[in-house]
């Protein structure tokens, strides 16, 4: 560890959050824009229960996004987007593909909001 790096620990959890809170906004709308296609893919599994919560965690997503890159609820909502996105690389996983363009980048985003749901916000982070 480095000691005199701590003092900036703030702004990176400031700029993770940014970042990880952009990535869920966009990958929220750009689902709730293709709707008609993701519906399609949620029909496949003829569960009604998975389609709401697809419906859902689009929801989660854009709402809680919003929220992340504001600083509000940062705990609370990047531990559930850990865990959706744990549920993801399960999925994955479970489906055979590959570490490499396969689940590595749900992986990544575990890590990422388990930091912010530990450590908090960082920098103008207001709730939680």
């Amino acid at each position: 560890m480095i000691p005199v790096l701590l003092i900036f620990s703030d702004w990176a959890l400031f700029f993770l959050r940014l970042a990880v809170g952009m990535i869920f906004l966009f990958r929220g709308w750009q689902n709730l824009k293709n709707l008609k296609k993701n519906g399609g893919d949620f029909a496949r599994i003829n569960s009604k229960f998975i389609k709401a919560s697809g419906i859902t965690l689009i929801l989660l997503e854009i709402l809680g996004g919003s929220l992340i890159i504001l600083g509000i609820y940062t705990q609370i909502i990047a531990l559930f987007f850990a865990l959706e996105m744990a549920a993801v690389a399960v999925w994955k996983m479970a489906k055979g593909h590959k570490f490499f363009g396969g689940y590595e980048f749900e992986l990544l985003l575990v890590a990422a909001n388990l930091i912010l749901a530990t450590m908090g916000g960082g920098f103008f982070a207001f709730l939680f």
